[in-house]
């Protein structure tokens, strides 16, 4: 964001218009609009279609790359860890390495 920017850039918001005047966008559901044409698109139908899709595959990224719950809690500015759990169960891979033996050596 620092060096991407033009310097008249005022906003420190992520997303923001393309073209000048260079600024964030008026409301949140721009960014799902932008998110749902461009699935749309590339021909992609995930179950969840919003602007929540880049919170998502943020989170589950870093999950992915070692990162803690905690850490993905802070960047996502969840008040309280159990909203942030919710991405320990989409994980599966990560999961089973954590996951304990069946009894009696079942899968």
């Amino acid at each position: 964001m620092r060096n991407g920017r033009p310097l008249a850039c005022p906003t420190r918001r992520v997303f923001i218009h393309l073209h000048a005047p260079r600024r964030g966008f008026s409301s949140t559901t721009a960014i799902g609009d932008i998110v749902r044409r461009a699935l749309a698109r590339a021909a992609l139908d995930p179950p969840c279609k919003g602007a929540h899709l880049l919170r998502h595959s943020l989170a589950t990224g870093m999950l992915r790359n070692g990162a803690t719950l905690e850490d993905i809690g802070q960047i996502l500015r969840h008040r309280h860890p159990d909203t942030t759990q919710l991405y320990a169960q989409v994980d599966f891979e990560a999961l089973r390495s954590v996951a304990a033996s069946w009894p009696g050596g079942a899968p």
